[in-house]
């Protein structure tokens, strides 16, 4: 979940983002900029999808969100200097970085994780999944060799889009 002076996004396992309680499939972010120029402008974001990414703009920051892995890179603008605490801190200042949700600074980035977990059901991965997934990571173990020379990283994500586009039942049963 990031959250601004004005807006909060919250990206969710289930490839969809809720922005100030509206939420947003990404299949739709994917339609709507299916051509590069294309982008979709919500509640003050824009929302685009380039590659295996989708990307939520505010004027204050841009989360980039890999959804089929879970990675996601807050970059923020330098409008926010001084003004960050949590996670990113602010300016590399140790004082504010691994704020607990009370407010108060974590020992270690377990606590400050336990600190925001929400409530809930725990998502439960499909047997599909887990076995595009173990294809995929597959991957890695091809051309140890060459490991050096490039990462095998890129390769798995594609696989793992491409795999969850394809029909599901035809592919894996």
């Amino acid at each position: 979940m990031v959250t601004t002076s004005e807006k909060t996004v919250k990206l969710q396992n289930s490839c969809s983002a809720i922005i100030d309680g509206n939420t947003y499939d990404c299949g739709a972010f994917k339609t709507l900029s299916h051509e590069a120029n294309k982008m979709h402008k919500t509640h003050g974001f824009t929302i685009s999808s380039v590659g295996n990414e989708i990307i939520v703009e505010s004027k204050e920051f841009v989360v980039l969100w890999r959804p089929r892995t879970q990675q996601v890179r807050v970059v923020v603008k330098p409008s926010t200097r001084g003004k960050l605490c949590g996670l990113c801190g602010s300016n590399n200042n140790t004082n504010n970085k691994l704020i607990k949700r009370d407010k108060n600074i974590s020992n270690n980035v377990q606590e400050f994780g336990n600190s925001w977990a929400v409530s809930g059901k725990q998502c439960n991965i499909s047997k599909c999944e887990n076995e595009t997934y173990n294809i995929c990571t597959q991957i890695g173990s091809i051309f140890p060799k060459c490991h050096d020379s490039f990462s095998t990283q890129k390769y798995m994500e594609t696989c793992l889009d491409l795999m969850c586009q394809c029909n599901k039942s035809s592919v894996l049963r």
